[in-house]
Formats: C-alpha cells, sequence, structure tokens
C-alpha cells in the first residue's frame, strides 16, 4: 500500500473515520516506514492549519473540503515543509488574536489536537492537546518571556545573557538552556516541572528552588516538593503514545478525551477501582484502544457520530 485517500486521512484526524477506514490507516502506517512518515507529516499539517488561536473546539476542526484545499496550498508553499516552520507561519497570521497582548502570536490546541512550534530565538515547543502558548514576535527584553497554560515540552536556545521565563497560572520556570516539560492545565491538583537535561529555578512567587536532571517539582497541599521522575512513560505523548500504569478508570476515560477528542460518559459511575495498565497508540483511534480495555475489563460503549459522545456501560452484579 503505497498511497492513502486524503479524505479518509482527514476523517480519521478528525475523529470521524469508521472503524473499516481506521483499519485502512492502520494497515498503512504499518506496512512500511515511509508510510509512517507521510502520517506523521500530514498530522503535523493538520495539526498546524486547524489551530487558530480564538475560536472553539468545534470550529477547529475543519471540513473534508477546506482541509483539501488547505493541504493543496501548503503542497505548493515551499516554506511550509516542516511543522515547526508551517506551526510558527501560521501563529504569525493571527498574531496578538486570542486574547493576547498586542505583540504576541497565541497557539492554542483543542482535545486530540498536538503541535510543535519553533520561537523567534530558536527554541523548539512541543504542545499537548488542550494547551495554550503565548509568546512575542521577537524577544527584545532582557529576557526571553513565553506563557503557557496546559503542558509543554522545551528545548530551549541556549543564551546566558537572557534567561528563558515560562510562567503559568502557578508557578515561573527561569532556565539558561536545557529540555523539560511543564505541566499546569487550569483543573489540575497537581502542575508539574519535570526536568530532562540541564538545571531550572522554580518560584511560585513566595519558594524557590533548583531542579537537576531526572528530578520533578509538583505543588502538594499548596507547597512546592521535588522527586526523582518515576515513570519517563508519562511524557511519551510526544511519540504519539498514551502509556497507563495502574490507573483509574475515570482517569482512563480524562486521558482518552484528551487526546482523542472526544466526549466520554459513564452513567453507572467511574468505577474507579477498575485500574488500567497498558500503551496505546494515538494514531489508532479511540475505538482501538477501547476494544482493547474492553478484552480484560467487562465493559460496552456505544458512540454518538454527531456529538462524537461516548457512552461506557459496566455490567450490573
Amino acid at each position: 500500500m503505497t498511497e492513502i485517500d486524503k479524505d479518509i486521512l482527514y476523517r480519521y484526524f478528525a475523529n470521524r473515520a469508521t472503524e473499516e477506514e481506521e483499519k485502512e490507516i492502520r494497515a498503512y502506517i504499518e506496512s512500511s516506514e515511509d508510510n509512517w512518515k507521510t502520517y506523521l507529516r500530514e498530522r503535523r499539517l493538520f495539526d498546524a492549519f486547524a489551530v487558530r488561536p480564538g475560536t472553539s473546539a468545534a470550529r477547529q476542526r475543519p471540513a473534508g473540503s477546506r482541509l483539501k484545499r488547505l493541504w493543496k496550498e501548503a503542497s505548493k508553499a515551499a516554506a511550509i515543509a516542516a511543522i515547526a516552520v508551517a506551526g510558527t507561519w501560521f501563529a504569525n497570521q493571527y498574531a496578538g488574536e486570542g486574547g493576547g497582548p498586542a505583540g504576541t502570536s497565541t497557539i492554542s490546541t483543542a482535545n486530540g489536537q498536538m503541535a510543535q512550534v519553533t520561537l523567534p530565538d530558536g527554541t523548539s515547543v512541543s504542545l499537548n492537546s488542550n494547551t495554550r502558548l503565548e509568546y512575542p514576535a521577537r524577544f527584545d527584553g532582557k529576557r526571553r518571556e513565553v506563557k503557557v497554560e496546559g503542558e509543554a515540552y522545551f528545548e530551549v536556545a541556549h543564551d546566558p545573557q537572557k534567561p528563558f521565563v515560562v510562567g503559568t497560572a502557578r508557578t515561573e520556570v527561569r532556565v539558561l538552556g536545557t529540555k523539560f516539560y511543564v505541566e499546569d492545565y487550569a483543573k489540575s491538583q497537581s502542575p508539574r516541572v519535570s526536568l530532562l537535561q540541564g538545571k531550572v529555578e522554580v518560584t511560585d512567587g513566595h519558594h524557590r528552588l533548583t531542579l537537576s536532571p531526572d528530578q520533578q517539582m509538583t505543588i502538594e497541599n499548596g507547597r512546592m516538593t521535588v522527586k526523582a521522575i518515576e515513570d519517563y512513560d508519562t511524557y511519551r505523548w510526544r511519540e504519539g503514545l498514551i502509556c497507563l500504569k495502574k490507573q483509574p478508570m475515570g482517569q482512563v476515560a480524562e486521558m482518552f478525551e484528551k487526546y482523542f477528542g472526544v466526549d466520554i460518559a459513564m452513567p453507572g459511575g467511574q468505577r474507579d477501582d477498575i485500574l488500567i495498565t497498558g500503551k496505546f497508540r494515538i494514531s489508532d483511534g479511540v475505538e482501538h484502544a477501547l476494544r482493547i480495555l474492553q478484552k480484560s475489563t467487562p465493559f460496552t460503549y456505544t458512540r454518538d457520530a454527531d456529538s462524537n459522545l461516548i457512552t461506557i456501560t459496566f455490567p450490573t452484579h
């Protein structure tokens, strides 16, 4: 299999593909490394064009005909050959939108979307689902400052004369040149900063601490604490993987909502006594993940194609 119908691919990216179309996509991906690379390239372009600041989640999933037109336009533009360039180009077209100050660019990903951006200084940022990044068109001051709500991975360009600062709702992370993750969703009870390489200082406005590689900062009961990173699988969303380790079914449902862009209801209760361990490829789709879960956990589900609502029902005893 050397080619794939673009309309099927776009429906798959928008979580609207049928079960047979999902199988066709998986067969295409698994048939060759070139197909996998093609899939990743088109997924990234889809995300880059779908991320329009200041729009609702529904409007961030363009119809197939519009996506087809956008793809043709992107294919003609040599300057949009990579996701880093595409993401930056798209953000700059809408600089100042999405509620940010004048002269800033804002990129927002919806549930089921990811994006990658190259900042003006060369810093690379990967955005997880449901994440908002705000940054200036140029880093003119003494510090390179950006703001994040959600989860992002940074590979910061080294510049000892101009520290890089990431602000979230509850913390500020100051770095010189490093690789780290920041997670601070609005609904999160425990924001995190996880350092892979380099050195960062984290402050919550009252206290300051320094992280070394393989350390993680969390806020628990209102206080910052430092501990060793115990599970690096948590960060494999950048590889397109959802990794679960004895996580309650309610949390699993929340993760599926986040990564697959669906809504999940469990009318009989979340059944957090059910703990799930496993790994799922995001590219396989939510229904494939649910069918895998059904092999070890008894439940049935229905999916409303119009509302994209999945209803999970557990057997009564």
